[in-house]
């Protein structure tokens, strides 16, 4: 091997160790945007969402957080003198819109559509057990879930608890205690509300 051989294959070498070495960070922050973007999305959705939801919000979270990782990451996989293929081949691979990240995402969501169907399920038939007077298409109702159900999710009962707690002091002195418990818990007292409408009209009917 001649001088200029040996340069050659020296500065080769030390292309390749680097674009290993920035591959696999790359690699390693879109992994860890991809966890941490699937469990930020948990906040989007309250128990009873519905399956199609969960899987949506699972799966966009878990690609926005691949792709701000790889961003986040700041390696260049192309440029340089050699391996070009190569280059754009782990580009393709692991970029912000790469094969990792949509393939992720669609594992992502679709795992959590299908646990989120089989918890809903779960939660029907106890219901049912529970209260066999309920007709089949409530349990039906149950088993499909409801959106999003955002006002049970945690950013919903944050944002819910943060507009409770921003009112001011005296005019929460001043509400009846329906009203007060109204705006504490707003959903809850229309689930109550609507449980007590449904008991008297069964009364009426018997």
């Amino acid at each position: 091997m001649g001088y200029a051989e040996a340069l050659l294959a020296r500065d080769y070498g030390r292309e390749e160790r680097s674009l290993q070495k920035k591959a696999k960070r790359k690699g390693l922050w879109g992994s860890v945007g991809r966890t941490l973007g699937g469990l930020a999305a948990t906040v989007l959705t309250g128990g009873a969402a519905a399956p199609w939801a969960v899987g949506l919000a699972a799966g966009a979270g878990t690609f926005a957080g691949g792709a701000l990782g790889a961003a986040a990451s700041r390696e260049k996989l192309k440029g340089g003198t050699f391996m070009q293929e190569d280059r754009a081949s782990l580009e393709r691979e692991l970029g912000a819109f790469g094969e990792r990240n949509i393939v992720g995402g669609l594992k992502a969501g679709v795992t959590a559509g299908i646990g989120q169907k089989l918890e809903l399920a779960k939660q029907a038939r106890a219901a049912k057990l529970t209260d066999p007077t309920l007709t089949d298409e409530a349990v039906k109702a149950m088993g499909r879930g409801k959106g999003f159900d955002f006002g049970e999710s945690a950013l919903g009962r944050g944002i819910q608890k943060a507009k409770v707690a921003s009112y001011p002091t005296v005019q929460r002195a001043t509400l009846s205690p329906a009203a007060q418990k109204m705006a504490s818990d707003p959903m809850g007292t229309m689930k109550e509300m609507k449980q007590a409408n449904i008991a008297a009209e069964q009364l009426d009917l018997m």
